[in-house]
């Protein structure tokens, strides 16, 4: 392996653990401000700010997922991008069609959000298992 080759591995090693950790550090802020007011505190100052360090996070994961997509190759780009559209519209179709349901009372269950999160990513995991099987 070349300097240039193993420089590139690097870069792309080093981006997909920034990427992990960012996932991470807003799936934990996710479940603090989930459940933070439940079992941690009866501030409605400190779930406003729990919140916020959520949503400050979550622009840490978009701006980490870019800087990802800009440091693999091509076929790994086209393959996650491809995943990421179907999780979009599949999330979109999902989560309309779970509010109208919920809305007209057809659910035995009150909707939540992590319904729809889960779904996006379990769909987002197959469709990238799935886009590597087909492109090998």
């Amino acid at each position: 392996m070349n300097a240039n080759a193993s420089s590139w591995a690097e870069t792309k090693r080093r981006k997909t653990f920034e990427l992990f950790y960012w996932t991470l550090a807003w799936l934990l802020t996710y479940a603090l401000a989930t459940f933070g007011p439940k079992l941690l505190w009866q501030s409605e100052a400190l779930s406003v700010l729990a919140i916020v360090l959520n949503a400050v996070i979550g622009v840490g994961v978009i701006l980490a997922n870019a800087r990802h997509l800009r440091s693999v190759d091509e076929l790994e780009r086209k393959i996650t991008v491809e995943a990421m559209s179907v999780t979009l519209g599949v999330g979109f179709v999902a989560g309309f069609s779970y509010t109208l349901l919920d809305e007209a009372g057809l659910m035995a269950f009150a909707a939540k959000p992590h319904h729809l999160l889960t779904l996006m990513a379990l769909v987002l995991m197959a469709a990238v298992l799935i886009g590597v099987w087909r492109h090998k």
